[in-house]
């Protein structure tokens, strides 16, 4: 990973985006956040400010994450189709919030749940 980051909000809506070497990002959140709308939305916004004329590859780290409102899942339906999203966790419980945060995909090429880096960056390939 490279050592350039950005921390966005406040309390427990707080994230962090760190860019790897490899072109992928990794998106990790404080204990206790709840996934949004409006933190999809900002998360978004960020990304696309630096990534605007590429794909964008996230790796999303479950840990941290409390819960998932049902309007989160529907923005994140409204990513592009060369987005890819690999939501990294290591329990059933990682595992149940990846899938209500992916619910609404039409596209399921777009996220999937992974247990490993190395299965993100394969997922990550898949365009």
């Amino acid at each position: 990973m490279q050592s350039a980051e950005l921390e966005h909000g406040s309390g427990h809506q707080c994230w962090e985006l760190r860019a790897s070497d490899a072109g992928w990002f990794q998106l990790g959140f404080t204990e206790g956040t709840v996934i949004t709308e409006e933190l999809v939305q900002d998360i978004a916004e960020h990304l696309l400010e630096i990534q605007a004329k590429n794909p964008i590859h996230l790796l999303i780290l479950i840990a941290g994450i409390s819960d998932v409102r049902p309007e989160a899942s529907t923005r994140l339906a409204a990513s592009h189709p060369s987005t890819r999203l690999a939501l990294l966790g290591s329990s059933h419980m990682d595992q149940v919030l990846a899938g209500f945060m992916i619910c609404d995909l039409k596209n399921p090429q777009i996220a999937k749940y992974v247990t490993s880096v190395a299965e993100a960056e394969e997922h990550f390939r898949t365009l």
